[in-house]
């Protein structure tokens, strides 16, 4: 099962003040009104599909890095390529 999270980050420091699960989101959105109301400017972020298929991972610092590196490498190498496994144009067999 995927580890969804949800954060409240403070926009200039981007320091994470609160964070939870999926689950209880709006416990997240009551914490960012507190904090805007206290005068502090933050977003709300979720984690993505990557991030919550890696969490369920249970990967170590080092593994989490090696593998972020790989899907970036593996988004790079299909950056504007008009025809990969990740895109077919309308023409293509």
């Amino acid at each position: 099962m995927m580890s969804n999270k949800i954060k409240v980050i403070e926009t200039k420091t981007q320091s994470i003040l609160f964070e939870t699960s999926l689950e209880e989101e709006q416990k997240a959105y009551e914490h960012a009104a507190q904090m805007e109301e206290m005068g502090l400017e933050v977003k709300i972020v979720r984690d993505t599909i990557i991030e919550s298929f890696q969490n369920s991972l249970g990967l170590s610092q080092k593994q989490l890095k090696e593998h972020q590196e790989s899907v970036q490498e593996e988004l790079h190498d299909h950056d504007g390529q008009e025809e990969s496994c990740c895109f077919k144009s309308s023409t293509s067999p």
